[in-house]
């Protein structure tokens, strides 16, 4: 699944000529490239990323069908006994039991990250940590940016098409060969149940020495929770996300995330709000948790607050914080201390540790872009709650604070409907933009959220007063989308126009505001700009030396 996307661009200003293939190159950066050196090879690699997304699409199907959507309500799970149940059941059908078996050989050893904001820069840093120790690693993440074979690395690199179609195959083939009537859970595991079940199959088949498993939401029922004795569980930092199903408050919040806090196996966070930090706290003594808060990482011996990070933006030092206690505490396990004893923050980092967090990598993540050829640099980061996007603009302001008069700052925005997009358009309002393109992605998952008109969407954000500064037909007008192209892209739009004009009182005719196909007709359309505007400057300069 796409991840929400905010991208900012600042212009004038190519990465290749596929738009997409800038996150591509930019996962496989310093790996192994991505583009074929033949046309065959071409057609094959095309031929086989057609078969990924195809298997994609008719999961997305199994899981449309049963309604896969909100976890607790329509999954037929209720608690994390019964979440780990189900997940027990499919593994056994698929003969991956052992794995989760703490006694078994083929067990995996696990450090298992849940939070709403960084859990999944966190991930790749002590992935990044871990390899860097030597050892190999396997990472499961979601969602993904271009591709499904992103959400499974081996040692930092995403799976091939053909290792995921095997894998993807095995799995369905397995549970379509196994089914049993008699049993109270669905036949064939949905969405994400599933791609868990497949990364399980992906690492033990690869045999790796540490997984990083990123809960897919919440933490409490989700699949990734089926182990009952990871080496160590990290929560991130809390903020409001996905409230329709884990809750409307920060308590509720942590309360769900805090599901992963497995009795005796050590547990770190970062600093949270008093109300998530008291929940976290009071079911880490339910359950017999050792549970840590963590400094950032400047609070890590003489040198944390001079380490080099390889992930842009101040927050990610919150998140290092927490991904160097986990790995610290893995590796501990690893060489046969015991994982409960207590870090000594004061102490220098190790080499490997220092190493591991300057060369870590986490696309679409506080990620900037160079396109040189078209003079054009790429602001890309996946912020989706208000927190982040408070984060996302205070780094793209600090980096854009010398642009030019003449460059253009341009805003292309895509965001699932189940969010509070009203309020989260706040952060971006007090930078200055050009032009704001609002996008589809290439695909969503399924929602059975009802998607906001552009009265609901300002009610549900507290804008009451600006409401009322709309006659009934004007507003009739605006909630009026059933002839548009994107329909909620032009309720976005229409969301934004009317915070900037109203609200903020800037003139309309001061920044382009449109709803394009896709983010790629965005950028081919500020590349064909660019590429005129490069003409013409060319022209000028030989009609000088003329």
């Amino acid at each position: 699944m796409p991840i929400d996307t905010a991208t900012t661009i600042r212009t004038p200003t190519t990465f290749a000529k596929d738009p997409s293939s800038c996150i591509r190159g930019a996962a496989s950066a310093g790996t192994s490239g991505f583009m074929s050196s033949s046309s065959s090879s071409s057609r094959s690699d095309a031929n086989l990323r057609g078969q990924v997304h195809a298997a994609l699409s008719r999961l997305l199907n199994v899981s449309s069908a049963f309604k896969d959507l909100q976890p607790g309500k329509d999954t037929h799970v209720s608690t994390r006994e019964e979440t780990i149940a189900m997940m027990q059941h499919y593994l056994k059908r698929l003969k991956l039991d052992d794995v989760v078996d703490s006694s078994s050989p083929r067990a995996l050893s696990v450090v298992h990250v849940a939070g709403t904001k960084g859990k999944g820069s966190t991930c790749a840093m002590v992935e990044r940590i871990l390899r860097q120790a030597g050892y190999k690693t396997g990472m499961f993440t979601s969602p993904h940016l271009v591709s499904p074979c992103e959400r499974f690395r081996i040692d930092g690199k995403p799976i091939a098409d053909d290792v995921f179609l095997r894998h993807f195959n095995a799995v369905w083939d397995g549970l379509e060969l196994t089914q049993d009537k008699s049993s109270p859970y669905p036949p064939m595991a949905w969405f994400f149940r599933f791609l868990t079940l497949m990364a399980l199959r992906v690492f033990a088949d690869e045999k790796v020495d540490v997984v990083v498993l990123e809960v897919g939401l919440g933490g409490r029922l989700d699949a990734t929770n089926v182990f009952r004795e990871p080496v160590v569980c990290g929560i991130s930092t809390l903020d409001l996300d996905h409230t329709g199903v884990l809750g409307e408050t920060l308590d509720l919040i942590a309360y769900a995330k805090a599901g992963i806090l497995k009795p005796g196996v050590p547990a770190f966070t970062t600093a949270q709000e008093p109300i998530a930090m008291e929940m976290l706290t009071k079911c880490a003594l339910e359950t017999g948790t050792p549970l840590v808060c963590v400094p950032t990482l400047d609070g890590y011996g003489p040198e944390g607050a001079h380490c080099n990070l390889g992930l842009c933006g101040d927050f990610q030092r919150t998140n290092a914080g927490l991904a160097v206690a986990l790995a610290t505490t893995w590796l501990r396990k690893k060489r046969g201390a015991d994982a409960n004893d207590q870090i000594d923050f004061a102490k220098d980092l190790e080499p490997v540790v220092k190493e591991g967090l300057e060369y870590a990598f986490w696309p679409g993540r506080a990620q900037v872009w160079e396109d040189k050829a078209h003079k054009m640099r790429f602001y890309i980061d996946g912020a989706h709650t208000l927190r982040s996007l408070e984060c996302c603009a205070d780094w793209f302001r600090q980096a854009t604070v010398r642009t030019a008069s003449d460059e253009r700052l341009v805003l292309i925005f895509t965001i699932h409907h189940e969010r509070n997009v009203a309020q989260l358009f706040g952060p971006l309002m007090q930078q200055r933009f050009d032009y704001v393109f609002f996008a589809p992605t290439s695909s969503i998952r399924p929602s059975l959220a009802k998607k906001h008109t552009f009265s609901t969407a300002l009610q549900y954000a507290g804008f009451h007063d600006l409401l009322a500064t709309y006659s009934k037909e004007e507003l009739a007008a605006l909630d009026d989308v059933s002839s548009e192209v994107h329909p909620w892209q032009t309720t976005l739009s229409r969301i934004w126009v009317a915070l900037k004009t109203r609200v903020m009182k800037e003139e309309h005719n001061k920044c382009i505001v449109a709803v394009k196909n896709s983010v790629v007709d965005c950028i081919n359309e500020l590349w064909a700009s660019s590429d005129a505007a490069l003409i013409e400057e060319e022209a000028g300069k030989r009609e000088q030396r003329n």
